[in-house]
C-alpha cells in the first residue's frame, strides 16, 4: 500500500518531535563566580586560601537535566601563590 508523501513526513514528524523538542525545556543557567583571595580557617587554624562569591566553600551549582550553564569567573585572585 502507498501513503502520501504528506501522511509521510507527518509520520516522521510525529515520532521525532519529542527528540526535536527535548532541548527546548532545558533552562540557561547565569553563575558568576568571584575568586578573591582571604584566610580561611576550615578546620579551625588559619591559612590563605580561596573564596568564592565572598564564601568558604564556594556556592553550590544547582542545574537540572537539560539546562544550559553559562559560567563566568571574574578572578580577583592577587596572592601569586594562589594563582
Amino acid at each position: 500500500m502507498m501513503f502520501p508523501s504528506s501522511l509521510k513526513a507527518f509520520i516522521t514528524l510525529s515520532l521525532l518531535q519529542p527528540l526535536l523538542i527535548a532541548g527546548v525545556y532545558g533552562d540557561d543557567v547565569n553563575i558568576v563566580f568571584n575568586l578573591a583571595n582571604s584566610v580561611v580557617a576550615p578546620d579551625g587554624f588559619s591559612r590563605a586560601g580561596v573564596i568564592v562569591n565572598g564564601v568558604f566553600p564556594g556556592t553550590l551549582i544547582q542545574a537540572n537535566k537539560n539546562d544550559v550553564l553559562h559560567i563566568t569567573v571574574n578572578d580577583q585572585l592577587t596572592n601569586p601563590n594562589m594563582r
